[in-house]
């Protein structure tokens, strides 16, 4: 038998995440007031428990959720992917982190060749 569902809500091995299901669970977890959430949201409570009842999201609903929970739904979501993905500020730090052990290598060095003057 045939399924109503566009093709893109059919449940297949590759299923995106629920996305209701995620964020109820977030909010449940940490003990977030969920009236407060919607309130932050400027939406009806019962327009946040219908969102917990949806397999997709837009964009937009969740952008304007992390925001008023401080959590990233979409970094949380991308995890699902196993993807690689390296953001800006992460880039950054590895090459920061580059620098730093060059200098500590540098350092080591210099501090042998002390090392060796004062034991003269």
């Amino acid at each position: 038998m045939t399924s109503n569902k566009p093709k893109y809500q059919a449940i297949n091995e590759e299923h995106y995440p629920i996305n209701g299901n995620m964020i109820k669970y977030h909010l449940s977890s940490n003990k977030l007031n969920k009236t407060q959430v919607a309130k932050d949201m400027n939406i009806l409570p019962t327009t946040l428990y219908k969102y917990f009842k949806q397999d997709s999201l837009q964009l937009g609903i969740l952008w304007k959720l992390s925001k008023a929970v401080n959590h990233n739904f979409l970094a949380q979501m991308s995890e699902y992917l196993q993807i690689p993905f390296e953001t800006q500020a992460e880039k950054k730090l590895k090459a920061q982190l580059a620098e730093k052990n060059e200098l500590i290598n540098k350092m080591e060095v210099l501090l042998a060749i002390y090392e060796k003057i004062v034991m003269k």
